[in-house]
């Protein structure tokens, strides 16, 4: 598959990949992976950082924003080949360790198959290692505030998609790290736009709802989502426009 690699603001890099994006942040010679795909996309994550010139060594920290299977992928592979602590919100540890699973229905799926769109999704998820994600044997805890780690990312709790989702904001440069808390594309429809993920993929869909409030009086102007492109305006304004979507939902949005 074709990689794209941007460089969204200097050092800032969105990966768009397989139905999944993922950010590298360098800092100098060092990387912070921020999200780590799909399971099976190991090879894709260490091409995306030669584009930038480093190698999977250079990766000091993986932050995850969610332990969804196509943002937990390739994590503890680069804990033990690569000695890269992971991070993760303190409510998503036991997510992403596995002792818990929240992800979407194979009934809601099924229901949606006829889909051409749902069904690639679908087809994707299975031929990445989606349905079998390696947990991560240890997580390093965050609750808010500046990481000590590559970048300095801080983390803004925005819980809702999972019970310990978590975005990142790099105030220096006006950068939003959103994950799935605040997106560019519906997954199911592949429709353009600033909203929240579809109902069927998150845990609590009316706490994904009220984190929009969390992420609107950033100072960011270009937002990065877990799917879908660059956002490139006030965060304020993309909030608005996911709100707005909110009010006239449809099927398709729930």
């Amino acid at each position: 598959m074709e990689l794209e690699v941007l460089e969204s603001a200097p050092g800032v890099f969105l990966v768009i990949g397989a139905r999944t994006n993922w950010y590298l942040v360098r800092d100098g010679g060092a990387v912070t992976l921020v999200d780590a795909a799909w399971p099976q996309d190991y090879a894709l994550v260490v091409e995306s950082l030669d584009r930038i010139g480093v190698r999977p060594a250079q990766v000091e920290a993986v932050v995850l924003t969610h332990a969804h299977p196509d943002h937990i992928g390739v994590a503890e592979r680069f804990r033990t080949e690569h000695e890269a602590p992971v991070y993760a919100h303190d409510n998503e540890v036991g997510h992403a360790t596995g002792e818990y699973v929240e992800r979407v229905g194979v009934l809601d799926l099924l229901i949606r198959l006829w889909r051409p769109s749902v069904f690639v999704f679908a087809l994707n998820s299975l031929r990445r290692g989606g349905q079998n994600p390696a947990p991560v044997a240890e997580v390093e805890s965050i609750s808010k505030g500046p990481l000590d780690v590559p970048g300095k990312l801080v983390a803004v709790p925005t819980p809702g998609h999972t019970s310990g989702h978590c975005s990142f904001h790099l105030p220096e440069t006006g950068v939003l790290l959103a994950g799935d808390a605040l997106v560019n594309e519906n997954l199911l429809t592949t429709d353009p736009g600033p909203r929240l993920m579809p109902r069927i993929f998150s845990h609590d869909w009316q706490q994904a709802a009220a984190s929009l409030d969390a992420l609107a009086p950033l100072d960011a102007d270009v937002i990065l989502p877990g799917h879908g492109s660059t956002m490139r305006m006030p965060i304020r304004a993309a909030v608005d426009h996911a709100k707005q979507r909110l009010r006239s939902a449809g099927w398709w949005d729930r």
